[in-house]
């Protein structure tokens, strides 16, 4: 239990790492920008504790707004997303999957994984944009940046899991 946690703790490290040193520095044609910090929510285990899961989500998005001065927006749109979480996924899993399963293209199918990261990223983004920009002057702006960051974080997002998959069966 203490390895799993360890565990836990050592992804959210890496995932906030990438995010505040590189992610935060990336803007294809002044628009989209991946913000994979969302995947600390993503890659939750559906048994874990809520409450957990909430404090852990809104620390993260502190320590992402504390390097990239945004008071408040990532932590507010990491709560929000780890807010719908637990339900999106209870469902989108099989009703007799294993309490403590990990998300994961693996785990839940191509396309229910896809379909809920998909979902995951369009909160997370919709909720950043609109907190960072906290008016609607120029929406069509804002939605491009929207789409065009989820499209982005998708693509990314699905990288990072077919490596993590290829990871463990080469193990």
């Amino acid at each position: 239990m203490i390895g799993s946690y360890i565990g836990r703790i050592r992804q959210i490290i890496v995932i906030l790492a990438l995010q505040v040193s590189v992610f935060d520095y990336i803007h294809l044609w002044g628009y989209a920008t991946p913000l994979l910090g969302v995947m600390i929510v993503v890659y939750s285990p559906l048994g874990e504790n809520r409450m957990t899961n909430l404090i852990m989500s809104f620390l993260a998005g502190i320590v992402m707004d504390m390097f990239t001065n945004s008071p408040g927006v990532a932590a507010a749109s990491m709560t929000l997303a780890s807010f719908i979480q637990h339900p999106l996924l209870e469902m989108m899993v099989p009703k007799d999957s294993d309490e403590n399963m990990l998300p994961s293209w693996h785990t839940m199918g191509m396309s229910s994984y896809s379909a809920y990261l998909a979902i995951m990223l369009v909160v997370y983004n919709v909720s950043y944009f609109v907190l960072e920009v906290f008016s609607f002057n120029n929406p069509v702006d804002m939605l491009i940046s929207i789409g065009s960051s989820c499209v982005l974080g998708y693509i990314l997002a699905m990288s990072f899991e077919l490596f993590r998959f290829r990871k463990k069966v080469n193990v």
